[in-house]
C-alpha cells in the first residue's frame, strides 16, 4: 500500500483552509492588511503538499527509491550521473520541466500522490556541496521530513554527510536514513554498514538515528521484504498521519485563533466607541429638535406681542374714529374748512393714518428687534450646545487598539471634527447671521418681504378704503340732505361695522404673514443646522448597520473553528 497521507486529514486540511479565507475576508474588510498576510501564508501552509528533500549522492538509488516510497514514477530513473540541478518535483495536469530560481529545476509530474506528496531531489554528485545554500535556505526550513539515501554498498561518502551537518545542526529538522538497493549486499554487510550510519550520524549529535533498508527492486516485484513498508508506516505516524497532520492543523488554528480573538477585542472597543458616539448623535437630534420647537415657541410668542400691540394701537384708532363720526364732528369737517377753521375729513383721514403708521411703526420695530435678538441668541446657544455634544465623540487619537486600524466610517472622529469646524464657521459667518437677523436692526421686515412700509400699508390701506370711500362719498352727500341726522346715524354703525372688519383683516393678513415667512427662515435654518451636522449623522448610522454584520461573521467564523477543532 502506497498511501501516505490519510484522507481525512486532506478533508480537514481543505475545510480549514477555506475558513481561514473567510477569516482573511474579514481581516480585509477591517483593514488588517498584516493580520491578512499572515492568513494567507497560513491557508497557503495547510494546503501546501507535504515537502520531502530527499538527499543522496551519484549511484545511491536515489531515484529509484522516490519512485518505489510514491508507488509512482515521478523521477527520472537515468544510467548516469547528468544532472548538478536541484530538482523540485509536484503535482501538474501538465508535464513540464522548467527552470527556476539559481539552479533549481521545478518538474511538474501528473501522479496523484503529488497532490500531497512534494519532492525537493537534490544533485546526485558531489556537487551537492555547491547547492548547500540552495537547499538549506528554499528548502529546508519548509520541509516536514528530510530523507538521507545512501548505497548500502558504501555509506561512507562525505558530501551527503556534510550536508546533515547543515540540516541538522542548523535548522534541527526531522531526518531518517536509508540504506536502499539492500539487495545487492549480504546481510552481513548490511549489519556493518547499518552501525557505520549510526556512528556517522552519532558524530554529528544524532543519538539513536532513524535508519531503515529498502530495495526498490524488491519492492517493484512486490516482495514482502522490500522495507518501503516499513519507512511509509514511519511516515505516516511521524508526518502525514492523524496526529502529526493535526498538529499541523492546529498550529494554523491557534494563529488563526488569536487573530480572531484580537479582531473581537478590536470590535468590542468599537462597539463600545459606537455606543458612545450613537448617545451623541441622539443628544444632537434631539437638541436640534428641541431648538426647533424653542424657536418656533419663540415666533408665536413674537407674533403675540406684536398682535397685542396692534390690537392697542387699533384700539385707540377705532376709538378716534368713533369719536370723529359724531353728527357734530362730521358738520364741522364739512363746513368749517369753509372758513378756514377745521381741517377737512380728507385732511382728518391722512392724519388718522399718519399717527396709526407713526405710533405702530417704530412699536413693531422695537418688538421685532428684541425677538431677533433673543431669537439669535437661542440659535447661538444650539450651535454652541451641538459643538459641545460633538467634542464628546471620539477623536481620531482615541483608537484604543493601534494595531486595528478599522475601515468603518466616522471611526477615528474625522467626522465629528469636521462638522464641529462647519458648526464654528456658521457662527462666524456673515452671510448665515444676516440670514438670521434679515437686515438691518430687526428680522421682521425682512422675513414677511417688502420691508414694514408694506406691512403697515396694507392694514392703513384698507382703513383708509373705508374712510375715503364712505365718508367722502356718502356721508358728505347726506349731510347736505333734509334729516341728515337720521341717516348718518344709521350710516355710522355700518361704518363702525366696515372699520372694525378691516382692521381684523388687516391683523389677520399681518399675523398670517409674519408667521408664514418666519416659519419658512425657521426652516431654511434649521436645514442648513441638520445639513451640516448630517454626515456625523449618516457615518454613524452607517457604522452601526456595517459592525453588527461584522460581529456576527466573527462570531460564527470562531465558532466553526472550534468545531473543526473539536473534529481533529
Amino acid at each position: 500500500m502506497t498511501e501516505l497521507v490519510d484522507p481525512i486529514h486532506e478533508a480537514h486540511r481543505d475545510a480549514l483552509s477555506g475558513l481561514l479565507a473567510r477569516i482573511a475576508q474579514l481581516a480585509d474588510e477591517l483593514g488588517l492588511k498584516d493580520r491578512v498576510t499572515t492568513l494567507e501564508e497560513l491557508r497557503h501552509s495547510v494546503t501546501e503538499p507535504f515537502l520531502f528533500v530527499i538527499v543522496g549522492e551519484v549511484k545511491s538509488g536515489k531515484s529509484s527509491f522516490i519512485n518505489a516510497l510514491l508507488g509512482a514514477e515521478v523521477c527520472a530513473v537515468a544510467p548516469d550521473p547528468c544532472t548538478d540541478r536541484v530538482n523540485q518535483i509536484v503535482y501538474s495536469d501538465e508535464p513540464f520541466e522548467r527552470d527556476a530560481i539559481g539552479l533549481v529545476r521545478k518538474i511538474g509530474v501528473k501522479a496523484d500522490i503529488l497532490k500531497t506528496i512534494a519532492i525537493v531531489d537534490t544533485p546526485g554528485t558531489g556537487a551537492i556541496l555547491r547547492e548547500h545554500q540552495t537547499i538549506t535556505e528554499n528548502f529546508i526550513p519548509h520541509s516536514d521530513l528530510a530523507i538521507f539515501v545512501f548505497s548500502a554498498v558504501n555509506p561512507h561518502t562525505g558530501a551527503a554527510w556534510e550536508m546533515l551537518d547543515f540540516v541538522n545542526a542548523e535548522w534541527r529538522k526531522k531526518v531518517v536514513f536509508v540504506l536502499q538497493q539492500a539487495d545487492r549486499v549480504t546481510q552481513t554487510e548490511l549489519e556493518v554498514n547499518r552501525r557505520a550510519v549510526e556512528q556517522y550520524a552519532a558524530q554529528r549529535g544524532i543519538r539513536e538515528p532513524i535508519i531503515f533498508t529498502t530495495s526498490a527492486i524488491r519492492e517493484k516485484r512486490g516482495d514482502q521484504d522490500s522495507g518501503f513498508e516499513e519507512i511509509r508506516e514511519f511516515i505516516r505516524k511521524t508526518v502525514t498521519g492523524e496526529a502529526p497532520a493535526r498538529s499541523k492543523l492546529a498550529n494554523a488554528a491557534a494563529v488563526a485563533e488569536k487573530i480572531l480573538e484580537e479582531i473581537g477585542g478590536g470590535l468590542e472597543e468599537q462597539r463600545k466607541a459606537l455606543a458612545s458616539d450613537e448617545m451623541v448623535s441622539k443628544a444632537l437630534a434631539d437638541r436640534l429638535a428641541n431648538g426647533e420647537r424653542r424657536s418656533g415657541r419663540e415666533i408665536e410668542d413674537l407674533i403675540q406681542r406684536l398682535e397685542l400691540n396692534y390690537d392697542r394701537l387699533s384700539g385707540d384708532l377705532k376709538t378716534r374714529f368713533i369719536g370723529g363720526l359724531s353728527i357734530g364732528e362730521l358738520f364741522s369737517r364739512t363746513i368749517g374748512p369753509i372758513f378756514g377753521s377745521t381741517k377737512t375729513i380728507a385732511a382728518w383721514i391722512e392724519e388718522l393714518k399718519a399717527d396709526f403708521t407713526s405710533r405702530l411703526g417704530p412699536r413693531i420695530e422695537e418688538i421685532a428687534k428684541e425677538g431677533a435678538e433673543h431669537y439669535l441668541d437661542g440659535v447661538r446657544l444650539l450651535l454652541n450646545d451641538l459643538i459641545a455634544d460633538l467634542s464628546r465623540a471620539r477623536p481620531a487619537s482615541s483608537a484604543t487598539a493601534p494595531q486595528l486600524y478599522m475601515k468603518l466610517p466616522g471611526w477615528h472622529g474625522e467626522t465629528s471634527d469636521s462638522v464641529v469646524k462647519k458648526l464654528r464657521d456658521l457662527l462666524t459667518d456673515d452671510r448665515f447671521a444676516t440670514a438670521l437677523q434679515g437686515s438691518g436692526a430687526t428680522a421682521i421686515p425682512v422675513a414677511i418681504g417688502g420691508g414694514l412700509a408694506t406691512l403697515i400699508a396694507v392694514v392703513t390701506g384698507a382703513v383708509a378704503h373705508v374712510l375715503v370711500v364712505d365718508l367722502t362719498g356718502g356721508i358728505l352727500t347726506a349731510l347736505t340732505a333734509a334729516g341728515a341726522g337720521l341717516f348718518v346715524m344709521f350710516k355710522r354703525r355700518g361704518l363702525i361695522r366696515d372699520f372694525e372688519t378691516a382692521l381684523d383683516n388687516g391683523r389677520s393678513q399681518f399675523v398670517r404673514e409674519v408667521r408664514d415667512k418666519l416659519t419658512a427662515k425657521l426652516s431654511l435654518i434649521y436645514e442648513e443646522i441638520r445639513r451640516v451636522c448630517h454626515p456625523f449623522f449618516d457615518e454613524v448610522e452607517s457604522a452601526r448597520k456595517k459592525l453588527l454584520p461584522l460581529t456576527e461573521e466573527r462570531t460564527r467564523l470562531a465558532d466553526e473553528l472550534q468545531t473543526q477543532k473539536a473534529a481533529w
